[in-house]
């Protein structure tokens, strides 16, 4: 529980601030309030900080199935949220680069939860004509 809760932080703090400030809110969040997406902003944070994000991941997931124990957690849902929101923002980490990151995303992201939201945000954002 303390493992999963810690992920649950690490995620709500160093992942929400560089996913969320520094490419969703530029790539998405301007462009639903009519400005221009700000993609300096996006592709500093997708090329300087979150390679390191990526890389910490990789090492932290290796061949595991879960983040935390062996069972889907909160620890699995806080990190790969962000993922979703770096998706819809047109970002993703690189599969030859994290292929234990792109893995185990790809696993949780398809779960029928994660895969029921993902179609419904894609369609709403779809229809504002992103």
């Amino acid at each position: 529980m303390a493992e999963a809760l810690w992920y649950e932080e690490y995620a709500d703090s160093d992942l929400a601030g560089a996913v969320g400030m520094g490419i969703f809110r530029p790539m998405i969040v301007n462009r639903l309030m009519g400005k221009e997406p700000d993609t300096a902003t996006a592709e500093k944070t997708f090329n300087e900080k979150l390679p390191t994000n990526f890389a910490w991941l990789e090492k932290e997931i290796g061949s595991k199935e879960f983040l935390a124990g062996d069972a889907f957690s909160i620890a699995d849902i806080s990190v790969a949220t962000h993922f979703v929101n770096l998706a819809h923002a047109g970002y993703r980490p690189d599969a030859k680069a994290w292929p234990n990151l792109t893995r185990y995303l790809a696993a949780i992201h398809a779960r029928p939860g994660f895969a029921a939201c993902i179609a419904e945000e894609t369609a709403l954002l779809k229809k504002f004509g992103l």
